[in-house]
């Protein structure tokens, strides 16, 4: 038996003792590493682009979630893109329709009041508040703001 190729047996191989193993603990820490370094990517992302395209971001990625229907996860994003950017009029406004989306009316149209106090001729929010009152049952309230919509932008077919 000279040959190696003769050698072969069947018996298993232990191979324990030369192959390491992992155990929970180390998976935690590998982890822990892999959130920390997300964690600090994202922040020189933000210090690179600024608080102006980080709530950008956020915004996109808020409607993104509007548009899949997670409705929660819309009003976060957009959450963020308003704590980056207080005068944020878009943002308030699609957080708006998120609310609307939800069937909080009251939420919808102080996000939409918010967004008309930071931009006065931006006309979609006062669509947005003309089907909030009309959610409510506020058909006067809902007339005024659709009017108004249309007043902003006469060709605006959202009203």
């Amino acid at each position: 038996m000279d040959n190696p190729a003769d050698s072969h047996t069947d018996a298993p191989v232990d191979h324990s003792s030369t192959e390491p193993k992992r155990s929970r603990s180390t998976c935690a820490i590998v982890l822990g590493v892999v959130l920390v370094s997300t964690v600090l990517v994202a922040g020189a992302l933000a210090l690179l682009l600024g608080p102006d395209l980080m709530a950008s971001v956020h915004q996109i990625r808020g409607m993104a979630y509007y548009e899949l229907g997670d409705l929660d996860q819309a009003i976060t994003g957009l959450d963020q893109a308003i704590i980056l950017k207080p005068d944020y009029a878009s943002a308030y406004f699609n957080r708006g329709l998120a609310y609307h989306g939800k069937g909080d009316p009251a939420r919808a149209i102080a996000d939409f009041d918010q967004a008309i106090q930071l931009d006065p001729e931006f006309p979609e929010p006062h669509n947005g508040c003309g089907l909030s009152y009309s959610r409510m049952d506020d058909s006067d309230r809902a007339i005024a703001d659709f009017t108004l919509a249309i007043s902003l932008n006469p060709g605006f077919a959202g009203a």
